[in-house]
């Protein structure tokens, strides 16, 4: 009688790609085949000429290719995010090794994928959109969502990272917490089968208290402090504060779930308080090896109290996953827009020209496409909107536990496993639904002696990254219109975003100030420049005269 060997399958797609990545990174440091493996490597790279080539021609590469992939976007704040991440793993493991990647890695891997090109973890392809977030809360409340999220397994391919940037988010609405406000900025997701991952990058005020207390060196004392963005070393404390609202400090929220059980598998939250991200998580994974089980239990446990803290921005998540969903349906009011990214602006510049030397022109980004959804009507809404989220679970079932090399455990079948063992979890604290949320619209900002609505607008018969940015004390809807019929262009021009302004003189004016190195002729008003400088810009305006204004 032949002894069957019992082939172990991943419980996920999460596990499973973490499977695939540990057949191919080295032992982690404190397992005992570490140094051995180590030993053999440095004799290979000692005596195979092949490798030693191999390993030069990479680190050849390496510069260009985090340069195209950084300075490859389009410079939105989400995009900007998963680049920062990007940019900090690249360090990481360069510096260091795979092993030291931080807690982050657990979610922001979905959206990353590893180059056997580059011994690098690379981004996936990204499909970008723009948005007034309160045309897609108007659709959403109306009641036409899918009652169902596995939709999103037909609409979303596998593997592909859909942005999402909310355009002058300072006139739309906030999420309320328990103790502060959260501006949503931008939002990311990626489906791998039934799994979803989100990000949400918001603007929160007032910034958290936590953040007062604690030292700026000493963060290896606290687990839940985890030295996140290594290589932001030379930032400061002020550079928690989002560019574009004055005074709203970066908080991110991740998360990963399943579609089919409509569940969570983990959350994240991350503050930002200058060098470092204090986060707080409900996975059990994102713990260093040597926190006892009986210390990882008593810091979940307290990270969990400031995730329910937080249940609105997680609640949002379920609220958002529905974009794709509503850009379809609203399909024929929506622009595409290309335009340049800094590569294309530095195209002629030693590093660029390096960089498509070593690793091709054909990798290279010098242009995206951005989807923007324009607004359907300037009409007043509701101040407040009450929303309710799907029907989604906080349930924590389990997880894996650590064991020493070659000790066996058992999966959550009873199968032998060596080198970890899966734990039941019975916590209650663990397990909760999401509630309703509010999210509210901010008052509009009109004190001043002209109020009116600064715009900007693009016409499909001009060039690349060529936009209008004007004022108006009617509609902007209604001035494309008029735009459209007497400038004699072969296509209309439309509305990519709006802002309400109190004094529009004198804004309009500060913003042609800002962008007037990029203005293509200082008797018209029009610019050419990434839409997302220009909206950043106007952004920053808007914030400093709202900042004037409260004084």
């Amino acid at each position: 009688m032949t002894r069957q060997k019992k082939i172990l399958l991943p419980s996920s797609p999460f596990e499973a790609r973490m499977m695939e990545l540990g057949r191919m990174f080295p032992p982690p440091p404190s397992h005992p085949l570490n140094e051995l493996f180590a030993q053999r490597a440095k004799s290979i790279g000692e005596y195979d000429i092949g490798v030693r080539l191999r390993l030069k021609e990479l680190q050849k590469k390496l510069p260009g290719f985090i340069l195209t992939r950084v300075k490859g976007g389009t410079q939105f704040p989400i995009s900007n995010l998963l680049r920062e991440y990007f940019n900090d793993y690249a360090y990481r493991t360069h510096k260091h090794g795979f092993h030291s990647l931080p807690s982050s890695f657990n979610i922001i891997e979905s959206f990353l994928t590893f180059s056997h090109d580059h011994l690098m973890f690379d981004l996936r392809e990204e499909r970008e959109h723009v948005l007034r977030l309160h045309d897609y809360i108007d659709w959403y409340t109306s009641g036409a969502f899918p009652d169902e999220p596995g939709v999103l397994k037909e609409l979303l391919p596998e593997g592909v990272t859909f942005l999402y940037n909310m355009v002058a988010p300072t006139d739309d609405f906030r999420l309320e917490t328990t103790n502060s406000e959260l501006n949503i900025v931008g939002v990311a997701m990626v489906r791998h089968s039934t799994e979803l991952s989100m990000i949400a990058y918001c603007g929160e005020r007032p910034r958290p208290n936590c953040e007062e207390n604690l030292p700026d060196d000493d963060v290896e004392n606290l687990v839940s402090w985890r030295p996140e963005m290594e290589t932001a070393a030379e930032l400061s404390k002020e550079d928690r504060y989002l560019k574009e609202f004055p005074g709203y400090s970066k908080t991110i929220g991740l998360a990963r779930f399943d579609l089919e059980s409509r569940s969570f598998f983990v959350r994240s939250l991350h503050r930002d308080l200058g060098r470092h991200y204090l986060v707080d998580t409900d996975d059990p994974t994102a713990f260093p090896d040597h926190v006892t089980q009986a210390e990882k239990d008593k810091l979940l446990k307290e990270c969990s109290k400031t995730l329910v803290r937080y249940d609105s921005l997680f609640s949002s998540l379920l609220f958002l996953m529905y974009l794709p969903v509503y850009f379809i349906v609203e399909h024929d009011r929506v622009l595409e827009t290309t335009f340049s990214t800094e590569l294309r602006t530095s195209r002629n510049s030693i590093k660029v020209r390096r960089a498509i030397r070593d690793i091709g022109r054909a990798s290279i980004f010098f242009s995206r496409t951005v989807r923007c959804l324009q607004s359907v009507t300037d009409a007043s809404i509701e101040d407040r909107r009450t929303i309710v989220p799907q029907d989604f679970t906080i349930s924590k079932k389990g997880f894996w536990k650590k064991l020493a090399p070659g000790q066996v455990g058992e999966d959550k079948n009873g199968n032998p496993t060596v080198g970890k063992t899966w734990v039941e979890r019975t916590d209650a604290w663990a397990t909760h639904g999401l509630d309703e949320f509010v999210i509210r619209k901010d008052e509009e900002q009109v004190d001043g002696s002209k109020p009116g609505n600064l715009y900007v607008m693009r016409s499909g018969s001009h060039g690349m990254d060529v936009y209008k940015i004007g004022k108006t004390q009617r509609s902007p809807a209604t001035r494309a219109r008029e735009l459209s019929t007497v400038s004699g262009v072969p296509s209309g021009f439309e509305t990519l975003a709006s802002w309400r302004v109190g004094d529009v003189d004198l804004a309009e004016k500060e913003v042609h100030r800002k962008l007037n190195n990029y203005r293509i002729n200082r008797r018209r008003e029009f610019f050419r420049a990434p839409l997302s400088t220009i909206i950043r810009e106007i952004e920053v305006v808007i914030g400093e005269f709202a900042q004037k204004a409260a004084r």
